[in-house]
Parts: structure tokens; sequence; C-alpha cells
């Protein structure tokens, strides 16, 4: 597999400060997400270990660095530089990138899991606990991914919904050739013996 774009950007916490962003809360909310899912890539060692210092990995791994502090290390963004190849592979099928419309799997785990009775999922606390809480669903969700051999897209995507929908058209399609051609054959012996 070909290490991705360098520049292909997942997240950015910046991405939501502006929009439906709660008043309330302070702007560093808007990375919470990025972060819990940056500490888990680290703690299964699915991080590009050019970039990542080993003394950041240890603070991870120990937990002696708050979820943000981690995020504020790396520019408070989700990049695929900084993940290795399988980590890329499993991020863009999971975590997803930008797409109009499109609620990711990860992000539908991260409200179901940490979101539940807070009026929105930037008010989800960043702390260690809420980390092993979804820590896992996504171990869950990496093992499913492996076992269904890697895909890039996850199951009821835009792209897997379109490939299913274009099997099913074409299966339609083929099948009303075959029964016109089926027909025509048909109404030619007929007509051939009617002749007779």
């Amino acid at each position: 597999m070909p290490r991705p774009e360098s520049d292909r950007k997942y997240d950015d916490a910046s991405w939501h400060a502006g929009g439906d962003f709660p008043a309330d809360v302070p702007y560093s909310q808007g990375g919470v997400h990025i972060a819990i899912f940056l500490a888990w890539v680290i703690h299964r060692g699915l991080y590009n270990p050019e970039l990542f210092e080993t003394a950041d990995v240890e603070m991870v791994q120990q937990r002696s660095v708050s979820i943000l502090g981690l995020l504020d290390r790396y520019d408070e963004k989700l990049v695929a530089k900084e993940l290795s190849v399988e980590g890329n592979a499993f991020a863009s099928y999971y975590y997803g990138l930008p797409q109009q419309g499109v609620v990711p799997p990860y992000l539908k785990d991260y409200g179901r899991t940490l979101g539940a009775g807070l009026p929105s999922l930037y008010h989800v606390a960043p702390t260690w606990e809420n980390y092993a809480k979804l820590e896992p669903v996504m171990d869950q969700r990496y093992r499913e991914w492996v076992a269904r051999g890697r895909p890039a897209q996850p199951p009821g995507s835009r792209a897997s919904v379109s490939a299913s929908t274009l099997r099913i058209v074409l299966g339609w399609i083929v099948g009303i050739v075959l029964f016109g051609l089926g027909a025509i054959i048909g109404l030619a012996w007929v007509v051939s013996r009617l002749h007779q």
C-alpha cells in the first residue's frame, strides 16, 4: 500500500468553530473527537513513527498528557502524514474524509458512546475516562475492518451504495435483455410454425 498524500486532512479543530458551535463551550472542545481518535491511533501503533516523538508516544501510553494537550502538540489537526499506511487505510474507512451530509462511522460511534444526554457532541469532556469508554468500540471496529479484508469504504457509504445500486440496475438490465431475447426467439419460433 503506498503512503497517501501527506497533506490530506481528515479533520481540523478550526473547522468546528463556526456555524452551530455552541457558545457555552471553549473553542478547544471542537477538537475533542479528533484528540480521542489520535490517542487511539497512538495506543494501537498506527501512527507514523517518523513524525511522533518517543516522549509524546510514551505520554499518551501512560496517559500523562491531557487529551487536548496531545492535540495541541499536533496543531489541532488529524492529517495523513501523522498516520502509518495501515492507520491511514483505517482512518479513511472509519474516520472518513470531510463530505457534505455524510456522518462517518467514527462520529456515529462517538455520539452513541459519549454524547447521550449532552446538549451536543461538543460538550463531551476531554478526559481519559471518555477515551476508555470509546476505546473498546474503536477496537471492535478495527477488528471488523481487518476481518472484512480492509475495505476502502464502510458498508452503507455513498461509494458502496452506488456500487450496490449499480450492480442491481445492471442485473435488472441483463434480465430484461435476456427476457426480451427469449421472447423474440419464442415469437419467431411461433411465427415460423404458423407459416408452415
